[in-house]
């Protein structure tokens, strides 16, 4: 299975078996993380959620791309890492957050007519 690199001009893709599954660029960030809030209750098995957002902001900035020789990919940003590594016939994607206060993300995931997400 392989994991393509693709950089372009103001961003990179990330293709998976000739599949777009990642892509970045300046008017289309990745990955936004941010810090929030929440309340919740639950009474008798009904659960009552509030969420107060106080911060989002783009996490890649000044980002920096590494691809290892096992066709792993990833992705340096000033706020969070991404990883993508092949595991078989699956893409495993990880997080890294450079500010452990930093609870709530936002990950932009290109979709295709036909495919629900």
């Amino acid at each position: 299975m392989s994991l393509d690199l693709i950089k372009l001009e103001d961003g990179f893709e990330l293709l998976w078996e000739g599949r777009l599954v990642a892509s970045h660029s300046s008017k289309k960030p990745l990955l936004f993380v941010g810090y929030g809030e929440g309340t919740f209750r639950m009474r008798h098995g009904s659960f009552k959620i509030k969420d107060s957002l106080k911060t989002k902001m783009e996490a890649l900035g000044n980002y920096r791309l590494h691809q290892d020789r096992n066709g792993a990919v990833t992705v340096k940003g000033d706020l969070a890492d991404i990883h993508y590594a092949p595991a078989g016939k699956r893409l495993e994607i990880s997080f890294k957050v450079a500010d452990e206060s930093l609870n709530r993300f936002w990950l932009n995931l290109p979709a295709f007519p036909g495919e629900y997400i």
